[in-house]
């Protein structure tokens, strides 16, 4: 045992810089930039990557990520007792919370469900056209970075992210649905009251 022991001190002797990842998932204001990363699970569900073509790799296998189309693998019984997985699309954002620290990357995963990055900018594009409105997830994203962060247009944003630009967003819980909503932070602030309302034009579900 002993033997054993001092194999063990000699081994680690020396490894003092260790980190960790957690997910934040509080609600309130948050700040963050665009991190390359593979959260454990998104909005407490297993998920794949989404890869060209449409395969699929699971997130122990995927390579880290800092934005990308993932599919949501919900599992729950159903009105039989039965366990069933309902796979739903989503694009996602990875960012890392400037409440990280040294040892602790504290981040969370922005997500936009039921849709993939190319239908958002299938959106974009159609409404510059005059030819359609922003679906919910282009929405969300809209008052995110147009009113929350004062970015004249997606592409805006998109450079910003690259170049790794804090972004400020809010995410809370509303009492109906599961997981988290993603917002502007001057919306959260002014309208709280309004959390509880019908009304998803200008959140998204996790």
């Amino acid at each position: 045992m002993a033997t054993k022991l001092s194999k063990l001190r000699k081994a680690v002797s020396g490894l003092t810089n260790i980190t960790t990842n957690r997910a934040d998932f509080s609600i309130g204001v948050k700040t963050g930039s665009m991190a390359d990363m593979v959260p454990q699970k998104i909005g407490g569900l297993n998920y794949s990557v989404i890869q060209d073509g449409g395969e699929l790799v699971a997130s122990s296998k995927c390579k880290p990520f800092c934005i990308e189309d993932v599919m949501l693998h919900d599992r729950k019984k159903d009105d039989n007792g039965n366990w069933v997985t309902k796979d739903l699309p989503s694009a996602v954002i990875n960012f890392k919370l400037d409440s990280s620290t040294e040892q602790e990357m504290v981040y969370t995963s922005m997500v936009f469900r039921g849709t993939t990055w190319e239908e958002i900018v299938q959106d974009f594009e159609l409404n510059h056209k005059g030819k359609g409105k922003l679906g919910s997830g282009a929405t969300a994203l809209y008052y995110i970075f147009s009113k929350g962060n004062g970015m004249s247009s997606i592409e805006h944003f998109l450079e910003e992210l690259e170049n790794g630009t804090p972004i400020k967003f809010a995410q809370y819980k509303r009492e109906y649905t599961k997981g988290l909503n993603f917002t502007s932070h001057q919306y959260y602030l002014s309208d709280k009251s309004k959390k509880d309302s019908d009304d998803s034009s200008n959140d998204t579900d996790y």
